[in-house]
């Protein structure tokens, strides 16, 4: 149960979900969430997953479409977190 409030901590800095929950910033807190950063991503990767499925077979969309889709869907489950640091290294 100690992982989940590493996870939670991760959701709330991560992506644009809200947490209603006050998690503190300090070393046990942190190691908990750099622990939980491939479960966070294989949940925002599932979900990206179960959208192009969905998108795939009950769309009559074309495969540009579906990518165009995806990258906005992306982009707002994480607030555009990941193309900030593409831009800036850009």
């Amino acid at each position: 149960m100690k992982w989940l409030k590493g996870l939670l901590l991760n959701i709330q800095f991560f992506t644009s979900f809200p947490v209603k929950m006050e998690l503190p910033m300090d070393e046990g807190h942190l190691r908990k969430s750099i622990g939980t950063f491939p479960i966070l991503g294989l949940i925002q990767g599932m979900l990206a997953s179960v959208l192009l499925y969905i998108l795939e077979m009950w769309t009559p969309f074309s495969l540009l479409a579906e990518a165009f889709i995806i990258w906005l869907f992306t982009i707002a489950i994480t607030g555009g977190l990941h193309l900030d640091g593409w831009m800036d290294a850009s």
